[in-house]
């Protein structure tokens, strides 16, 4: 079993950085498809995180199974305290009512 948990880790961790690579370029490269949505729009991603997966890694936690990273006002940037990993599916829904 602690075999299968470090491989889950390992993988949580790569997609994690994934996720932290993605974030920097829709913010950050004008040719990214989403550059206009994010970057272009002025949202930006903190330096402490911009600098290091690491601080990035240790503010946002392993990705829980099923979820995405979420702005929590989305007229500011990502930075700790304005992200949280959310189910996509209660994001609809909140953003339906």
């Amino acid at each position: 079993m602690e075999r299968f948990e470090k491989i889950a880790r390992v993988k949580n961790r790569a997609y994690v950085y994934k996720v932290w690579g993605m974030m920097k370029q829709r913010c950050t490269n004008e040719n990214h498809k989403r550059f206009a949505d994010y970057g272009g729009k002025g949202i930006m991603v903190c330096d402490e995180w911009m600098e290091s997966f690491e601080t990035f890694f240790n503010d946002m936690g392993p990705r829980p199974q099923g979820v995405s990273i979420h702005r929590i006002d989305k007229s500011k940037g990502y930075f700790k305290e304005n992200c949280l990993w959310i189910n996509p599916t209660i994001l609809r829904s909140k953003t339906c009512i």
